[in-house]
C-alpha cells in the first residue's frame, strides 16, 4: 500500500487557490464506454516543451506537483518529470545548449513560438505500429535507446504546411520503479484521463487500425471536427481542423484525474500562467 505524505493546511490551501484561479470547467475523462481494453494502446506521457526548466519546475511545485529530476541528454535536451501512480506522466523538456540532432532541433524550433504541449507519447508494440503505418503508406522510423524504443510516424503529407501529428509511440523492455514519494502530489493527481491535440485524419485512421475505439464527441469544448478515440487507460480528442494545425501542431488540453481527497467538487483548470502553454484540467475523484 502506498503511503501518503502529510500535507500542511497552508500547502493544501495554496493548491486549492491555484486550482480555482481560472474557475470551473466542464470536462470529460475517459469513461468506460470510451476505452479499448486489450488494445495494447495506452497514453504513456505528455511532453511539455519549456524554455526555462528550473522556472517551470518551480511553477509546477507551486501547483502541488512533485518533480522528479531528469538528466541531460547527449543531444542537449534536459528534462524533469511529473510521475503519476497510474503509470502516466508529464515530461518537462528543455534545451540546455545547442541541439545536436534532429530531435533536439525540433524542440528548438517548437520553442521559438513559446512554451507549450509538444508531444503525446502512446505506449504500443513497435512492430504493430510499423506494420499499420506501412499499410497506410506512412513512413515510420524505429529508434532504440537502452531499455526503451520509440517509433515516429510521418503523416505530414496529410497535415497543412508539412506538419505531422504531435504523437509518437513508445515501448519498454524494462521499467525502473519510482519511489512512492515521487508519485504522491499535494494536488491529489493520480493520472491522465484525456489529451486533446491537433492531428490528421491519417493518425485517427491508424489508431483505429491499431485497436483504439472510436467514440462520440460528447462534451463541451469538443469541436465538430474532432475525432475521439479511446485507449486502454485514457482517450484522445483529435482536432482535425486543418486551419488549427496550420497555426501550430500541439497538445492543448490534458485532463488529470484526481483523488477523492481533492476539495473542489467539479473540473477546474489550473492556473495557466504556471502550466507553460498547455491547459491542465483537474477532475476530482469520486
Amino acid at each position: 500500500m502506498r503511503r501518503r505524505r502529510r500535507v500542511s493546511a497552508l500547502s493544501a490551501l495554496s493548491v486549492v487557490v491555484a486550482l480555482l484561479a481560472a474557475g470551473p470547467l466542464f470536462a470529460q475523462t475517459a469513461p468506460e464506454s470510451c476505452r479499448a481494453p486489450g488494445s495494447g494502446l495506452t497514453v504513456d506521457h505528455v511532453v511539455i516543451a519549456v524554455s526555462d526548466l528550473e522556472d517551470t519546475a518551480a511553477d509546477f511545485r507551486s501547483l502541488g506537483f512533485t518533480i522528479k529530476p531528469g538528466r541531460l541528454h547527449p543531444n542537449g535536451l534536459l528534462n524533469s518529470h511529473v510521475k503519476f501512480v497510474d503509470g502516466t506522466s508529464l515530461e518537462l523538456m528543455s534545451l540546455a545548449g545547442e541541439p545536436t540532432d534532429p530531435v533536439a532541433a525540433a524542440y528548438a524550433d517548437f520553442l521559438q513560438a513559446g512554451d507549450g504541449g509538444a508531444f503525446a507519447a502512446i505506449e504500443a508494440d513497435p512492430d504493430r505500429v510499423i506494420r499499420v503505418a506501412s499499410e497506410l503508406n506512412l513512413p515510420a522510423q524505429l529508434t532504440r535507446s537502452g531499455p526503451f524504443a520509440w517509433v515516429t510516424v510521418d503523416d505530414s503529407q496529410y497535415g497543412p504546411g508539412g506538419q505531422s501529428s504531435p504523437v509518437f509511440f513508445v515501448s519498454y523492455l524494462a521499467r525502473s520503479a519510482d519511489a512512492d514519494s515521487l508519485l504522491v502530489h499535494d494536488a491529489g493527481v493520480v493520472g491522465i484521463g484525456s489529451v486533446q491535440l491537433d492531428a490528421t485524419d491519417a493518425l485517427a485512421d491508424m489508431l483505429g487500425r491499431l485497436g483504439a475505439r472510436h467514440c462520440s464527441a460528447d462534451s463541451e469544448g469538443e469541436a465538430d471536427s474532432s475525432v475521439v478515440v479511446g485507449l486502454e487507460n485514457a482517450r484522445l480528442v483529435l482536432l482535425t481542423d486543418r486551419e488549427r494545425m496550420n497555426r501550430r501542431a500541439a497538445i492543448h488540453d490534458v485532463t488529470l484525474l484526481g483523488t477523492s481527497t481533492i476539495i473542489v467538487s467539479q473540473p477546474v483548470r489550473l492556473d495557466e500562467t504556471r502550466t507553460h502553454g498547455v491547459r491542465l484540467i483537474l477532475v476530482p475523484g469520486n
